[in-house]
Protein backbone atom coordinates (compact mmCIF):
# COMPACT_ATOMS: atom_id res chain seq x y z
CA UNK A 1 0.00 0.00 0.00
CA UNK A 2 1.58 3.21 -0.73
CA UNK A 3 0.32 7.08 -0.59
CA UNK A 4 0.34 9.50 -3.07
CA UNK A 5 3.19 12.04 -2.07
CA UNK A 6 6.22 14.00 -3.41
CA UNK A 7 9.67 12.92 -5.31
CA UNK A 8 11.07 13.66 -1.87
CA UNK A 9 9.11 11.53 0.22
CA UNK A 10 8.96 8.71 -2.02
CA UNK A 11 13.06 8.29 -1.99
CA UNK A 12 12.78 9.05 1.56
CA UNK A 13 10.27 6.33 2.72
CA UNK A 14 12.37 2.90 1.51
CA UNK A 15 15.56 3.93 3.41
CA UNK A 16 16.69 1.24 5.59
CA UNK A 17 17.32 4.39 8.40
CA UNK A 18 15.26 6.50 9.66
CA UNK A 19 14.05 9.38 7.62
CA UNK A 20 14.72 12.50 7.13
CA UNK A 21 13.12 15.80 7.08
CA UNK A 22 11.41 15.88 3.41
CA UNK A 23 14.35 19.07 2.11
CA UNK A 24 16.64 16.00 2.95
CA UNK A 25 18.87 17.38 5.72
CA UNK A 26 18.45 18.61 9.13
CA UNK A 27 17.23 16.10 11.86
CA UNK A 28 15.90 12.68 11.46
CA UNK A 29 12.42 12.40 12.03
CA UNK A 30 11.19 9.66 14.92
CA UNK A 31 11.22 6.51 13.70
CA UNK A 32 7.85 5.48 15.47
CA UNK A 33 9.24 1.53 15.24
CA UNK A 34 6.44 -0.06 17.14
CA UNK A 35 8.44 -3.16 18.51
CA UNK A 36 12.15 -3.00 19.16
CA UNK A 37 13.18 -0.94 16.15
CA UNK A 38 11.54 -3.08 13.66
CA UNK A 39 9.66 -0.22 11.32
CA UNK A 40 5.87 -0.31 11.36
CA UNK A 41 3.44 0.19 8.59
CA UNK A 42 3.28 3.98 8.88
CA UNK A 43 6.07 6.59 10.18
CA UNK A 44 5.81 9.81 10.39
CA UNK A 45 8.59 12.52 8.50
CA UNK A 46 8.32 15.73 10.00
CA UNK A 47 10.10 19.54 9.62
CA UNK A 48 9.51 22.94 10.60
CA UNK A 49 6.66 23.30 7.84
CA UNK A 50 4.43 20.15 7.51
CA UNK A 51 4.13 16.73 9.43
CA UNK A 52 2.72 13.76 6.25
CA UNK A 53 2.74 9.77 6.95
CA UNK A 54 4.05 7.48 4.54
CA UNK A 55 2.75 4.26 4.25
CA UNK A 56 5.06 1.73 4.23
CA UNK A 57 4.57 -1.18 1.95
CA UNK A 58 4.18 -4.31 3.67
CA UNK A 59 7.16 -6.72 3.52
CA UNK A 60 5.51 -9.59 1.87
CA UNK A 61 2.83 -9.87 -0.80
CA UNK A 62 -0.55 -10.94 0.98
CA UNK A 63 -3.10 -13.04 -1.39
CA UNK A 64 -6.79 -11.93 -1.67
CA UNK A 65 -9.04 -13.49 0.45
CA UNK A 66 -6.62 -13.90 3.09
CA UNK A 67 -6.24 -17.71 3.99
CA UNK A 68 -6.07 -17.20 7.47
CA UNK A 69 -8.77 -15.09 9.74
CA UNK A 70 -7.88 -11.84 11.14
CA UNK A 71 -7.48 -11.31 14.76
CA UNK A 72 -10.66 -10.31 16.06
CA UNK A 73 -10.49 -7.74 19.40
CA UNK A 74 -11.90 -9.80 22.74
CA UNK A 75 -12.49 -8.66 25.99
CA UNK A 76 -10.78 -12.22 27.18
CA UNK A 77 -11.25 -11.29 31.27
CA UNK A 78 -14.92 -11.61 30.69
CA UNK A 79 -15.47 -13.75 27.91
CA UNK A 80 -15.33 -17.10 29.96
CA UNK A 81 -18.60 -16.05 32.34
CA UNK A 82 -20.45 -14.14 29.51
CA UNK A 83 -23.50 -16.30 29.45
CA UNK A 84 -23.49 -16.85 33.00
CA UNK A 85 -23.54 -13.35 33.30
CA UNK A 86 -26.48 -12.40 31.52
CA UNK A 87 -28.12 -15.36 32.60
CA UNK A 88 -27.85 -13.94 36.47
CA UNK A 89 -26.95 -10.25 36.22
CA UNK A 90 -24.92 -7.41 36.93
CA UNK A 91 -25.69 -7.24 40.80
CA UNK A 92 -24.82 -11.26 41.10
CA UNK A 93 -21.46 -10.69 38.66
CA UNK A 94 -20.37 -7.31 41.06
CA UNK A 95 -21.09 -9.55 44.60
CA UNK A 96 -17.72 -11.06 44.21
CA UNK A 97 -14.93 -9.36 45.47
CA UNK A 98 -14.69 -5.60 47.78
CA UNK A 99 -16.21 -2.60 46.61
CA UNK A 100 -14.68 -0.87 43.98
CA UNK A 101 -12.67 -4.28 43.31
CA UNK A 102 -15.38 -6.22 42.61
CA UNK A 103 -15.80 -9.50 39.49
CA UNK A 104 -13.88 -12.36 38.46
CA UNK A 105 -10.36 -12.23 37.16
CA UNK A 106 -7.80 -14.27 35.13
CA UNK A 107 -5.05 -15.18 36.82
CA UNK A 108 -2.04 -16.61 35.56
CA UNK A 109 0.22 -18.24 37.98
CA UNK A 110 3.79 -19.07 36.66
CA UNK A 111 7.04 -19.66 37.88
CA UNK A 112 8.53 -21.75 40.99
CA UNK A 113 5.25 -23.56 41.36
CA UNK A 114 3.96 -26.96 41.44
CA UNK A 115 1.85 -26.62 38.73
CA UNK A 116 1.18 -23.56 36.83
CA UNK A 117 -1.84 -22.88 35.95
CA UNK A 118 -4.50 -19.71 34.50
CA UNK A 119 -7.57 -19.79 36.17
CA UNK A 120 -10.69 -17.44 36.88
CA UNK A 121 -11.14 -16.50 40.77
CA UNK A 122 -12.54 -13.91 42.09
CA UNK A 123 -11.37 -10.43 42.64
CA UNK A 124 -9.75 -9.70 46.40
CA UNK A 125 -8.43 -13.94 47.17
CA UNK A 126 -5.44 -13.58 48.86
CA UNK A 127 -2.59 -14.13 47.48
CA UNK A 128 -1.39 -17.09 48.94
CA UNK A 129 -4.59 -18.64 49.00
CA UNK A 130 -4.71 -18.49 45.19
CA UNK A 131 -1.39 -19.61 44.33
CA UNK A 132 -1.96 -22.68 47.12
CA UNK A 133 -5.78 -23.83 46.01
CA UNK A 134 -4.61 -23.84 41.98
CA UNK A 135 -1.09 -23.68 41.49
CA UNK A 136 -0.34 -26.15 44.47
CA UNK A 137 1.91 -23.79 46.45
CA UNK A 138 5.29 -22.50 45.96
CA UNK A 139 7.86 -25.25 45.23
CA UNK A 140 9.71 -25.99 48.29
CA UNK A 141 6.33 -24.88 50.18
CA UNK A 142 5.85 -21.53 51.47
CA UNK A 143 8.97 -20.78 53.50
CA UNK A 144 10.87 -21.40 50.53
CA UNK A 145 9.20 -18.15 48.38
CA UNK A 146 11.31 -15.22 48.24
CA UNK A 147 9.42 -13.08 46.02
CA UNK A 148 6.51 -12.20 43.39
CA UNK A 149 5.75 -10.40 41.08
CA UNK A 150 1.72 -10.02 40.95
CA UNK A 151 0.53 -8.14 38.27
CA UNK A 152 3.17 -9.18 35.23
CA UNK A 153 7.38 -8.10 34.19
CA UNK A 154 6.17 -4.61 34.93
CA UNK A 155 5.11 -4.05 38.06
CA UNK A 156 7.18 -3.61 41.49
CA UNK A 157 7.74 -7.36 42.96
CA UNK A 158 6.98 -8.05 46.90
CA UNK A 159 8.64 -9.60 49.17
CA UNK A 160 7.48 -12.87 51.14
CA UNK A 161 6.19 -10.64 54.02
CA UNK A 162 3.72 -8.75 52.14
CA UNK A 163 3.04 -11.97 50.29
CA UNK A 164 1.36 -13.75 53.17
CA UNK A 165 -1.69 -10.95 53.83
CA UNK A 166 -2.14 -9.24 50.34
CA UNK A 167 -5.30 -9.16 48.31
CA UNK A 168 -5.03 -9.68 44.81
CA UNK A 169 -7.48 -6.56 43.38
CA UNK A 170 -6.68 -3.19 42.49
CA UNK A 171 -6.53 -1.44 46.05
CA UNK A 172 -5.20 -3.86 47.67
CA UNK A 173 -1.94 -4.13 45.85
CA UNK A 174 -1.83 -0.72 45.37
CA UNK A 175 -1.28 -0.26 49.20
CA UNK A 176 1.64 -2.92 49.23
CA UNK A 177 2.75 -0.34 46.29
CA UNK A 178 2.46 -2.59 43.38
CA UNK A 179 -0.24 -3.36 40.71
CA UNK A 180 -2.62 -5.58 39.67
CA UNK A 181 -1.22 -5.33 36.04
CA UNK A 182 -2.65 -8.09 34.11
CA UNK A 183 -2.88 -10.91 36.95
CA UNK A 184 0.17 -12.46 35.60
CA UNK A 185 1.76 -13.75 38.22
CA UNK A 186 5.67 -14.63 38.93
CA UNK A 187 6.78 -16.54 41.66
CA UNK A 188 10.57 -17.04 42.94
CA UNK A 189 11.67 -19.16 45.26
CA UNK A 190 14.76 -18.34 46.90
CA UNK A 191 16.69 -19.85 44.28
CA UNK A 192 16.86 -17.11 42.46
CA UNK A 193 19.08 -14.42 41.71
CA UNK A 194 16.74 -11.44 42.29
CA UNK A 195 19.40 -9.11 41.24
CA UNK A 196 19.89 -10.83 37.77
CA UNK A 197 15.94 -11.70 37.64
CA UNK A 198 15.39 -7.64 37.87
CA UNK A 199 18.41 -6.93 35.43
CA UNK A 200 16.72 -9.10 32.61
CA UNK A 201 13.74 -7.35 32.96
CA UNK A 202 14.93 -4.12 32.37
CA UNK A 203 17.32 -5.88 28.92
CA UNK A 204 13.37 -6.62 27.72
CA UNK A 205 12.71 -3.16 27.61
CA UNK A 206 15.39 -1.50 26.66
CA UNK A 207 15.36 -3.89 23.52
CA UNK A 208 11.93 -3.08 23.18
CA UNK A 209 11.71 0.42 23.28
CA UNK A 210 11.27 2.32 20.70
CA UNK A 211 13.46 4.81 20.97
CA UNK A 212 11.27 8.00 20.55
CA UNK A 213 10.51 9.62 23.78
CA UNK A 214 14.04 10.52 25.24
CA UNK A 215 13.46 9.56 28.98
CA UNK A 216 12.59 6.12 27.79
CA UNK A 217 15.62 5.98 25.50
CA UNK A 218 18.54 7.31 27.14
CA UNK A 219 17.17 6.15 31.24
CA UNK A 220 16.14 2.63 30.34
CA UNK A 221 19.92 2.16 28.65
CA UNK A 222 21.48 3.90 31.77
CA UNK A 223 19.57 1.50 34.25
CA UNK A 224 20.61 -1.99 32.30
CA UNK A 225 23.97 -1.00 32.04
CA UNK A 226 23.87 -0.08 36.24
CA UNK A 227 21.63 -2.91 37.33
CA UNK A 228 23.69 -5.16 35.35
CA UNK A 229 27.17 -4.02 37.34
CA UNK A 230 25.08 -4.91 40.49
CA UNK A 231 24.40 -8.38 39.54
CA UNK A 232 28.65 -8.66 40.65
CA UNK A 233 28.21 -6.04 43.06
CA UNK A 234 30.79 -3.77 40.74
CA UNK A 235 29.09 -0.88 41.74
CA UNK A 236 29.40 2.15 44.24
CA UNK A 237 26.39 2.22 47.47
CA UNK A 238 25.82 5.72 46.01
CA UNK A 239 24.54 4.38 42.39
CA UNK A 240 21.53 2.21 44.33
CA UNK A 241 20.11 6.42 44.95
CA UNK A 242 21.38 7.08 41.71
CA UNK A 243 19.53 4.43 39.70
CA UNK A 244 16.63 5.29 42.16
CA UNK A 245 16.48 8.84 40.83
CA UNK A 246 16.89 7.97 36.88
CA UNK A 247 13.62 5.61 37.22
CA UNK A 248 11.73 8.48 38.75
CA UNK A 249 12.79 10.77 35.73
CA UNK A 250 11.54 7.91 33.46
CA UNK A 251 8.12 7.21 35.17
CA UNK A 252 5.44 9.17 33.85
CA UNK A 253 7.45 10.79 31.32
CA UNK A 254 6.85 8.93 28.06
CA UNK A 255 3.99 9.02 25.55
CA UNK A 256 3.12 5.28 26.21
CA UNK A 257 3.56 3.28 29.73
CA UNK A 258 6.83 0.99 28.59
CA UNK A 259 8.67 3.43 30.39
CA UNK A 260 6.69 2.86 33.32
CA UNK A 261 6.58 -0.63 33.23
CA UNK A 262 10.95 -0.69 32.93
CA UNK A 263 11.51 1.89 35.92
CA UNK A 264 8.46 -0.38 37.99
CA UNK A 265 10.83 -3.38 38.69
CA UNK A 266 14.01 -1.47 39.58
CA UNK A 267 11.73 0.48 41.85
CA UNK A 268 10.19 -2.68 43.71
CA UNK A 269 14.08 -4.02 43.62
CA UNK A 270 15.32 -1.08 45.55
CA UNK A 271 12.27 -0.96 47.78
CA UNK A 272 12.10 -4.26 49.28
CA UNK A 273 16.26 -5.76 48.60
CA UNK A 274 18.51 -2.98 49.27
CA UNK A 275 20.67 -4.88 51.26
CA UNK A 276 20.88 -7.92 49.30
CA UNK A 277 22.82 -4.82 46.58
CA UNK A 278 24.56 -3.44 49.49
CA UNK A 279 25.79 -6.84 50.48
CA UNK A 280 27.06 -7.66 46.68
CA UNK A 281 29.32 -4.41 46.59
CA UNK A 282 30.55 -5.23 50.12
CA UNK A 283 31.89 -8.72 48.82
CA UNK A 284 33.17 -7.39 45.62
CA UNK A 285 35.02 -5.10 47.47
CA UNK A 286 36.43 -7.28 49.86
CA UNK A 287 37.75 -9.45 47.00
CA UNK A 288 38.89 -6.94 44.47
CA UNK A 289 39.04 -3.75 46.09
CA UNK A 290 36.77 -0.58 45.38
CA UNK A 291 35.26 -0.50 42.18
CA UNK A 292 35.78 1.62 39.40
CA UNK A 293 32.52 3.71 40.31
CA UNK A 294 33.28 3.42 44.26
CA UNK A 295 36.90 5.24 43.19
CA UNK A 296 35.12 7.59 40.77
CA UNK A 297 32.09 8.99 43.50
Amino acid sequence: MYCKCSGALRRAAPAPCRPRAPDGGGWPAPSGAGVARRPTLLRVVRNDRQVRLIAFPLPFPLPLPFPFPLPRQRELRREPMRSTICRRGGAWFASFGRPRNSGTKLFNISGHVNTPCTVEEEMSIPLKELIERHAGGVCGGWDNLLAIIPGGSSTPLIPKDVCETVLMDFDGLVAAQTSLGTAAIIVMDRSTDIVKAIARLIMFYKHESCGQCTPCREGVSWMNKIIYRFVDGNASPKEIDMLWEISKQIEGHTICALGDGAAWPVQGLIRHFRPELERRMQEYQMTHGPSKAERLY
